[in-house]
């Protein structure tokens, strides 16, 4: 088949009765199809190729997000596209996300600290076939992208000088990503023309932020990637921006912590970095022209902690 092929699934948005956002099921999804996946632009707003989604509730006032569901996805059908600049962008040939539900950004709980974003739940994905990809984006392009989500803080609601504050953003989950077939964006002769940023499989834990004020941003899980196959990557980098692009990526997040109005509070702490790991027993190339500040390799693991947020402003 030619259509992006998606499955979302969300847990139960809070209300006034249960404000708690709920958590997603856990979605498993397994593709033994040969795909040639059509750049025409889909009519509803899908990024991928195949992607799965499953994303937590929102939570109402100050109760918390709903966590992310488990995630496992397996490729075993070959995966060709042809990237366009026109039309809704096709950003990963796979993608597989779980996000926690946000926590209320908008609190009408008078006097109450924000709710805590849900946690992102653990992702795999596994691929044992090739995929192809040729042609120009405007905005870049990773063959695997697997992600692990937590959500933003919920706002607090109070006065200025209250004791109240913004909800802690919602750690994110571990992701593992393993590639036993071939991932090819580009060849020598055709290479890839859009902005360096992507790459062949990435593999990211992000925690959400905290909330509006002074909410602590959350941290980072465990994310890895591990190549046993071959992922070969030409690009023409067609801006040359200071921009990221990997063979194979790893990178754990904390998030950042928010501005503090009240002055006997401090700024919202940034959340820790995470823990991460690549590892490769196969090929891995990477050959970039014009990359001339590109930042990225073959194979890179990095984890990074979230900035704290500003302190009150004093006479």
């Amino acid at each position: 088949y030619t259509t992006r092929e998606y499955v979302k699934i969300f847990g139960t948005q809070g209300d006034d009765d249960v404000k708690s956002g709920g958590a997603s099921d856990s979605l498993n999804v397994t593709n033994n199809a040969t795909i040639d996946i059509s750049p025409t632009s889909p009519s509803t707003f899908v990024y991928g190729g195949i992607t799965a989604i499953a994303q937590g509730g929102f939570g109402k006032d100050n109760a918390n997000g709903g966590a992310g569901g488990k995630i496992t996805f397996t490729n075993n059908g070959a995966i060709t596209t042809e990237l366009t600049t026109s039309g809704f962008p096709l950003l990963f040939g796979i993608e597989a996300t779980s996000i926690g539900g946000a926590a209320d950004l908008d609190n009408s709980d008078n006097n109450s600290n924000g709710g805590t974003g849900g946690v992102g739940g653990t992702v795999f994905v596994t691929n044992n076939q090739k995929l192809t990809v040729t042609g120009a984006s405007q905005l870049g392009f990773s063959g695997i992208f697997a992600a692990s989500i937590g959500g933003h803080g919920g706002d607090q609601n109070g006065s200025v000088s209250g004791n109240q504050k913004g909800g802690a953003g919602g750690s994110g989950g571990t992701v593992q990503a393993d590639n036993h077939g071939t991932i090819l964006l580009g060849t020598s002769s055709n290479r890839i023309q859009a902005p360096a940023t992507g790459g062949g499989m990435i593999a990211v834990s992000a925690s959400g932020d905290g909330g509006t004020d002074n909410g602590a941003g959350g941290s980072g899980g465990y994310a890895a990637v591990t190549n046993n196959g071959s992922v070969q990557v030409y690009w023409n980098d067609t801006e040359g921006d200071e921009t990221d692009l990997f063979g194979i990526g790893a990178l754990a997040t904390g998030g950042n912590g928010l501005a503090s109005s009240d002055p006997s509070d401090a700024g919202g702490a940034g959340g820790q970095g995470g823990s991460t790991n690549a590892s490769s027993s196969g090929e891995i190339l990477v050959d970039v022209t014009n990359g001339t500040k590109l930042t990225g390799g073959a194979l890179a693991a990095a984890t990074r902690g979230g900035n704290g947020g500003k302190g009150p402003d004093r006479d």
